[in-house]
This record gives structure tokens, sequence and C-alpha cells, in this order.
């Protein structure tokens, strides 16, 4: 199984300030959109996001929390979880090791989520992990 480490630079308990820590990193989310930050925040919370991650390149991720579960996220104007088959991904220190070439359990799959959820798998969906892979 082919993996990736991704390095997080910075942790943000609050979404304005990773977004412009972002756009100092070359990465201007919602440059000409800021009005749709605040529903991405309410839709956040929502879903039990307590945290913003700023990786080396500029990328916000972020893990959404729910039901035994964790997914992890790239912050962007349109941001959803995928269909199909979701990857996994565990932390190792300040950096997230994601399987990029196998997934692990099918999102359709609640129960094999919630196991797997338990162990402490985060999810990620298929073309999140790709882009890690070449960041």
């Amino acid at each position: 199984m082919n993996t990736v480490l991704t390095s997080i630079t910075n942790r943000f308990d609050n979404i304005e300030d990773a977004i412009q820590a972002a756009a100092e990193a070359g990465n201007d989310i919602f440059g000409g959109y800021e009005n749709n930050i605040p529903n991405t925040k309410r839709v956040n919370e929502s879903l039990g996001v307590d945290e913003y991650l700023l990786t080396e390149s500029g990328t916000v991720l972020f893990i959404a929390k729910f039901d035994e579960q964790q997914v992890l996220n790239k912050l962007s104007l349109h941001a959803s979880i995928s269909d199909g088959v979701l990857h996994g991904a565990v932390w190792e220190g300040d950096q997230l090791r994601v399987a990029t070439d196998a997934g692990c359990v099918h999102k359709s799959d609640k129960k094999g989520r919630r196991a797997l959820g338990r162990q402490g798998i985060i999810f990620v969906g298929p073309s999140l992990a790709a882009e890690l892979a070449v960041n």
C-alpha cells in the first residue's frame, strides 16, 4: 500500500485565521467569495470541526467528527466528501499518513466506518488522497 505523509505547519481553532494564513501562503481559498465564509463556518461547526490544519503547500484541511467517525477534508469553496471507497489516514506526530492507492471502506458502509473510526482511522475521499500524494 502506498502512503504519503502530509506535514501540518500550523493549527487554528477558527476558520477565519486559517483562511488568512492560507492566503498569506498563496492559497486565496475564498478570494472574491468571502460572503461564503459564514455559511461554511456554520456547516463545519455542525459537523464537529474544531480545528483547521495548514499544510506546507498552503492547503487548509479539517476533520469533521460525527457518529464515532472522523473525515478529513480540504477547505474549499465547494467542499464535500466524495462517493465511493474512502481511503484511510492516521496521525504520526504532526503528520498525517494517508493511504493513496487503496481504499479501506465504502462510504455507504456505515457499520464498517464506525468500526474503523473506533480504531482511530480518519477517512479521506479519493480525490483528496490523490491531491495530497502530489503536494
